[in-house]
C-alpha cells in the first residue's frame, strides 16, 4: 500500500532519474492542454451560472464577478500557452481554482444566499481538479484549500447560511473531494504505465538500432551507419570549423594471415584494431568497420593522420599479436580524404578520393613478404 501511495503521490516522479527525465518532455504538453481545457471549461459554466442567476432574477449580482471570472480564465487560456515549465502550470492551476473559489464564496455573501447555482459551480470546481495532470499530493492539497475556503468563509459569520445549506455543502464537497481524488489516482497510474511503457519501448528500439549499426566483432559502427548518418557527422564536423577527414584502412596481407594462422588470429588482429583506434583517437571520430579488413575513419580537427599513423604503430608494437606471429608486425594501409568545411557531404565522392589514395598507398608500398617471413613492415600512409 506504501508502494502505490507513493507512486501515485506524485505525477512527475518515476522509479528512475531516466524515466523521469524522459517524462518532463511528455508531462508538460500534457499539463498545458489539462490547464487549458479547465479554463474553458470553467468559462462555460461561469457564463451558465450567470445565465442561471439572471433568470432567477439575481444576474446583475453576479454579472461582475462573472467578468472578472471570463477575464482571468482568459488570462490562462493565454499564460497556459507560454509557460514552459510544469510547476509553474500546476501552480497557476491552483491560485485559478482557488482565486475562482474566493470569488463564489464572495458572491455568495453579498447575495446572503447560498443557492444551488453557487453551490454546484462550487463543486464543479473540485470536480475540475483532475482535468490537470498531477499527483495526489497537489490534488489533495488544493481540494483541502479549496475546502477551507469554503467552510471558513460561511461559518465566519454566524447565522448568515442555514445550517442545512451549510451541512450541504460540505457533503458535496467531501464527496467531491473524495470522487476528484480518485479519477487523479487513477490518471496517475495509468499516465505513469503509459510514460514508462513508452520509456522502455523506445530504449529498446535505440538499442536495436544501435545493434543493427554496430559490427559485432570489433564493436565498430558499420557500413548501415555510414550510409544513414554520413550527414549528421559531416554537419557535426563543420561545427567545430575544420575540414572533415575520412581515412580508409586496410590490413595488410590480410588474406595470408587468415590461411597461416587461421580466421580466429585474423579476427583478433580486426579487433585489437579497433580497440587501439577506439582508445587513442579523439572522442568525436567515428570507427566504421566496412567489410572484411576495411575499416574507416571519420574525424573533423587537428592532427588527423599523426593520431591514425600513431594508432596503427600501436598494433605493429602490439606484443600479443608479435609473439603470434614470430616478432613480425601486423601493418596497415591507410588512404586519407578530405572533405572542405563548408561542401556537400557526397560520401561516394569522399570514398572515391580516399580509396584511390589507399590504392596508390598499397601500390607504391615496396613489396615485402607477409608477417610470418622474414621483413621489415611500416605503417603505410597517404
Amino acid at each position: 500500500m506504501r508502494e502505490i501511495l507513493k507512486q501515485l503521490w506524485s505525477a512527475t516522479q518515476f522509479a528512475t532519474d531516466e524515466i523521469s527525465q524522459y517524462a518532463r518532455g511528455l508531462i508538460l504538453p500534457d499539463t498545458r492542454f489539462g490547464l487549458m481545457i479547465m479554463a474553458a471549461l470553467l468559462l462555460l459554466l461561469q457564463a451558465g451560472t450567470w445565465a442561471l442567476q439572471a433568470r432567477v432574477g439575481q444576474g446583475q449580482t453576479y454579472f461582475y464577478t462573472f467578468c472578472i471570472l471570463a477575464a482571468l480564465s482568459v488570462h490562462v487560456l493565454i499564460s497556459a500557452r507560454v509557460v514552459k515549465e510544469t510547476k509553474t502550470l500546476h501552480l497557476l492551476a491552483m491560485a485559478y481554482l482557488i482565486m475562482s473559489g474566493t470569488a463564489i464564496t464572495l458572491v455568495a455573501h453579498q447575495m446572503g444566499d447560498f443557492n444551488i447555482a453557487l453551490m454546484a459551480s462550487s463543486v464543479l470546481l473540485v470536480i475540475a481538479i483532475p482535468l490537470v495532470p498531477w499527483g495526489l499530493k497537489e490534488a489533495i492539497g488544493l481540494s483541502l484549500l479549496i475546502y477551507g475556503l469554503f467552510t471558513a468563509s460561511t461559518l465566519s459569520v454566524a447565522g448568515r447560511f442555514p445550517a442545512q445549506t451549510l451541512w450541504t455543502l460540505q457533503f458535496l464537497f467531501l464527496a467531491s473531494s473524495a470522487i476528484a481524488w480518485a479519477l487523479v489516482a487513477r490518471n496517475v497510474r495509468v499516465r505513469k504505465h503509459d510514460i514508462e511503457t513508452r520509456f522502455h519501448l523506445q530504449a529498446a528500439h535505440q538499442q536495436q538500432e544501435m545493434l543493427s549499426m554496430t559490427d559485432p566483432l570489433t564493436g565498430a559502427w558499420n557500413r548501415r551507419f555510414l550510409e544513414k548518418e554520413f550527414v549528421n557527422v559531416v554537419k557535426e564536423g563543420h561545427k567545430s570549423g575544420h575540414d572533415l577527414e575520412l581515412a580508409l584502412l586496410d590490413v595488410d596481407n590480410f588474406k595470408y594471415i587468415n590461411d597461416t594462422y587461421g580466421h580466429h588470429f585474423g579476427d583478433h588482429i580486426l579487433q585489437r584494431l579497433a580497440e587501439i583506434c577506439i582508445k587513442n583517437l579523439p572522442g568525436n571520430a567515428c570507427l566504421v568497420r566496412l567489410g572484411g579488413d576495411e575499416f574507416a575513419i571519420l574525424f573533423a580537427g587537428p592532427d588527423f593522420q599523426h593520431s591514425v599513423n600513431q594508432c596503427l604503430r600501436h598494433l605493429q608494437t602490439d606484443p600479443k599479436l608479435l609473439r603470434e606471429t614470430g616478432n613480425h608486425p601486423i601493418t596497415v594501409s591507410v588512404g586519407f580524404a578530405s572533405l572542405l568545411s563548408g561542401s556537400e557531404a557526397d560520401l561516394d565522392a569522399l570514398y572515391r578520393v580516399a580509396d584511390e589514395a589507399l590504392y596508390t598507398a598499397k601500390r607504391d608500398r615496396p613489396a615485402a613478404p607477409a608477417p610470418g617471413k622474414d621483413s621489415d613492415s611500416a605503417v603505410q600512409a597517404s
